[in-house]
């Protein structure tokens, strides 16, 4: 019910210390430093510590019924520790500027509703039982690239680098982690690790698709998952099934990104300024469901991808899409690695162009200031996929929607 949060920062003017006098190239440095919690109970009831009744209306024999879910006082608020550490800094006469941070968010005492025993005649209970932390370093960069009377060119850069990492679940789910649509959950994991079923290809001598076998044995030296030489096959050693059911699942990357920014040159062209702004991120993968649906067997008047043109059609085909078969339309596209893709993309997100009037004509006008500029947004974007858009979602999933509008606006600032 109750929680203190609190914070506190400082900063230490680097460049104003006696040791600095010497250090001419260095025009402004500034360290800041801060540390705060902030609280969370949003997704539970405002009484989940308590015991709660509800009226049941029983006829004659009305009466009151525990909730599904018992109270706990033990209940707390989901704690969220922010540490930031930063350096500021222009040098070189500021042809150099920039910020270096680095940050620490840590999520504690999260909470799950955790299933119960049936003999205790209830569902589940609310408990404070994980905890997480987002760390990485953000780096802005400004530089002069180039200065004279009527030109002038720049470049702003900026990069972040974020690991993410589970700390803590539930006992119950410290061995096994928790399964979450295409994401597995494991203690010294990450929130968006895949979990997938584990692509080999296609047979060349039917078209089958193709996966690697479940391979797991018990203490016996027993297959858990039975071989049937009627769905399963050894192939270059490999033991695979075109039985999706006994698919291995097994980790499959992550979709993070390693690296994610922007990039923005500038100039200042007798009077005309223009500025192109790209963004861009590194590594992680994306789940492509829109391309799975679009390369499905079944379903006769229904858009089909154009790689469904490459299927296994001739035995000794090699080919990386499936033989076309109606009665195997779940194992044709069934959730598995084969559809992650890389999710590096480079966007041209803006160019801005504006041309500021000269006093002598703003003068001669009798205004004090006139400005016209034109801007496009969302010109262009290159990623590994023709047509996916990795920017949809931090998760690495991508819906097949209209994707991003392209703006042109043509303006005139006017002061008088």
């Amino acid at each position: 019910r109750w929680g203190n949060f609190w914070s506190i920062g400082a900063g230490w003017r680097i460049d104003r210390e006696k040791f600095m006098k010497s250090v001419s190239w260095v025009d402004f440095l500034k360290f800041r430093a801060s540390y705060g919690l902030n609280g969370n109970d949003g997704g539970i009831s405002y009484y989940a510590w308590q015991v709660l009744y509800s009226y049941y209306n029983n006829g004659p024999e009305p009466g009151f019924i525990q909730s599904t879910k018992p109270g706990n006082p033990d209940l707390t608020w989901e704690t969220t520790i922010q540490a930031d550490l930063g350096l500021e800094f222009s040098i070189f006469n500021n042809r150099v500027r920039g910020t270096i941070d680095w940050f620490n968010k840590e999520s504690r005492d999260l909470i799950f509703s955790l299933p119960l025993a049936p003999s205790t005649g209830y569902v589940n209970q609310d408990r404070n039982v994980g905890s997480l932390y987002n760390r990485g370093f953000e780096i802005d960069l400004n530089f002069k690239l180039y200065e004279s009377k009527y030109i002038t060119a720049g470049l702003n850069a900026n990069a972040t680098l974020i690991k993410n990492k589970i700390t803590r679940l539930p006992e119950q789910n410290r061995i096994d982690g928790i399964v979450d649509g295409n994401f597995k959950r494991m203690e010294g994991g990450s929130v968006y690790d895949y979990w997938l079923r584990q692509w080999y290809g296609v047979d060349p001598t039917n078209g089958d698709a193709l996966y690697l076998f479940d391979d797991r044995k018990d203490a016996n030296g027993n297959y858990i998952i039975t071989w049937a030489d009627a769905d399963c096959k050894i192939i270059n050693d490999v033991r695979v099934t075109n039985n999706q059911n006994k698919a291995k699942y097994d980790w499959a990357g992550t979709a993070l990104p390693e690296v994610y920014g922007s990039i923005t040159p500038f100039f200042n062209i007798y009077g005309f300024d223009v500025s192109i702004q790209f963004n861009y991120s590194l590594g992680g993968k994306s789940y492509d469901a829109a391309w799975a649906g679009l390369m499905s067997t079944g379903g006769m008047g229904v858009a089909k991808a154009s790689e469904i043109m490459d299927r296994w059609t001739t035995p000794g085909q090699i080919t990386n899409v499936p033989r076309m078969d109606n009665a195997k339309t779940t194992a044709f596209n069934a959730a598995s690695s084969r559809w992650l893709v890389k999710s590096d993309y480079l966007a041209l997100r803006n160019i801005s162009v504006g041309y500021n009037f000269k006093p002598t004509f703003l003068k001669m006008m009798k205004i004090k200031g006139l400005k016209v500029f034109a801007t496009a947004e969302n010109l262009a974007l290159f990623s590994a996929r023709k047509g996916l858009n990795p920017m949809q979602n931090f998760d690495g999933t991508v819906n097949n929607s209209l994707g991003f509008n392209r703006t042109v606006t043509l303006g005139l600032n006017l002061n008088f």
